[in-house]
């Protein structure tokens, strides 16, 4: 019995399904939700608050873990045995972002609780790079745990 081809279209079908959309809001979108509000709170007291300022304390790498370990989780137990490769590869993309943001934040936090000079600016955009990627990866998962032969 000849295995089943899944082409990319297949692959991004599940994409737009309820459960990545449900994922995407509940998961994602409720995530950051304080960041957002602590944004909207320092534009409305007029207070300056850059991209620097806002994510460069690191709380974004906590919230790109949570991302990339829901989506990991989504996909764990899963099995597609034409797509397990691409599964396995999801799962480490996974995994590998959530301990560089982990640690990453433990390492920020730990040097700002020391009294030591912190560059917002590349926690700032690196947790954004992060997150962006956790996003991605972790759709990605969750749409490929949709998928059934």
């Amino acid at each position: 019995m000849a295995a089943h081809p899944y082409r990319w279209k297949d692959l991004l079908a599940p994409l737009g399904s309820e459960k990545v959309i449900r994922w995407l809001m509940f998961g994602v979108a409720f995530a950051t939700l304080p960041l957002v509000l602590n944004f909207l709170l320092a534009v409305t007291s007029s207070r300056e608050m850059g991209l620097d300022r806002l994510l460069g304390q690191g709380e974004l790498l906590l919230v790109s873990a949570g991302v990339a370990a829901s989506g990991a989780g989504e996909l764990s137990g899963e099995a597609i045995a034409e797509l397990r490769r691409f599964q396995i590869f999801l799962s480490g993309c996974a995994y590998l972002l959530v301990c560089t943001a982990s640690v990453w934040f433990a390492s920020t936090a730990t040097l700002k609780a020391g009294g030591q000079q912190v560059n917002e600016s590349a926690v700032a955009t690196g947790s954004l790079v992060l997150f962006v990627a956790a996003v991605i990866t972790g759709m990605c998962c969750v749409g490929l745990s949709r998928m059934r032969r």
